[in-house]
This record gives structure tokens, C-alpha cells and sequence, in this order.
């Protein structure tokens, strides 16, 4: 049960089974989703299918305002993040350095985590060494 949202212009917010979701693009190349809610079995193919959607060379998919995430949605964003390498595009993912949200992406590995940011224009440049953050005691951060 996928949906697609048709393109949207700067500062759209699309919802889904308790996943709200804001597009926000502050230039041609950078798109910033930025999320609230819960992200699951469910609502997990959704979210998917708006990355596919609406990512730039660069995107950040900022969690920071997500208070769940199952490990199936998890798994899913390394996939994602896994094509949009292969097609020249990177999709770095924000989450809160402390929460449950982290350390299930810390466990699930291979994706590039940032440290959240004050500002959309501080995500990384492309080609750029992306600033992980910190990581959780005893991991090990994936080849950026």
C-alpha cells in the first residue's frame, strides 16, 4: 500500500497512517524531508516512495521529530539510501544524537547519520566528507 504524492512545491506536507512529512527545498540540489510521527510496517513503503520522489543530488531526511521507527523501516532506508547512491544522488539521515530513533539506525548500520543542525544550509556539500556526529559507545560508523 504505496503512495505517491505528485511534486510539490517548497514547504508541501504530505501525511500518511500517523507519518507527516514536509518537503522542503532551499535550492535545486538539496531537498530536506523533514518528519514527525511514527514510521512502521505500514507507513514505512510510503516514506520510501517519497524519497524516490522527491530527492536531489543531496537530501536529508531529518528524523529528529520521529518517535518511533520499526527495524523493517529502518532496513528500508538502507536500501534507499543504497539506490540513490547508485544513481549519483546521497541521502544523508538526521536523527536526535540521544534517542530510540539513533540507536535503531546505529544497530540496522550502513546508513550516513549526521548530527542534527541548526540550519538546512549546513548539511553537507556533495563530495564532501559528511560530519557524522557522534556515534553510540561500541559502534562502528559505515564507510562514508
Amino acid at each position: 500500500m504505496t503512495s505517491q504524492p505528485p511534486r510539490s512545491p517548497d514547504g508541501e506536507t504530505f501525511s500518511a497512517l500517523g507519518l507527516r512529512v514536509e518537503v522542503i527545498r532551499p535550492s535545486t540540489r538539496l531537498t530536506v524531508l523533514r518528519c514527525v510521527g511514527e514510521i512502521d510496517l505500514i507507513n514505512g513503503p510510503v516514506l520510501r516512495d517519497w524519497i524516490d520522489e522527491f530527492a536531489a543530488s543531496r537530501t536529508v531526511l531529518d528524523l529528529t521529530g520521529v518517535r518511533f521507527l520499526g527495524l523493517s523501516a529502518a532496513r528500508d532506508l538502507c536500501r534507499v539510501q543504497a539506490d540513490l547512491r547508485a544513481r549519483g544522488d546521497n541521502l544523508y539521515v538526521v536523527a536526535s544524537p540521544d534517542g530510540a530513533v539513533r540507536r535503531i539506525l546505529t544497530v540496522v548500520g550502513g546508513l550516513t547519520l549526521l548530527a542534527p543542525r541548526p540550519r538546512v544550509a549546513d548539511a553537507p556539500r556533495p563530495g564532501s566528507a559528511p560530519d557524522p556526529g557522534p556515534a553510540a559507545p561500541g559502534t562502528t560508523r559505515p564507510p562514508g
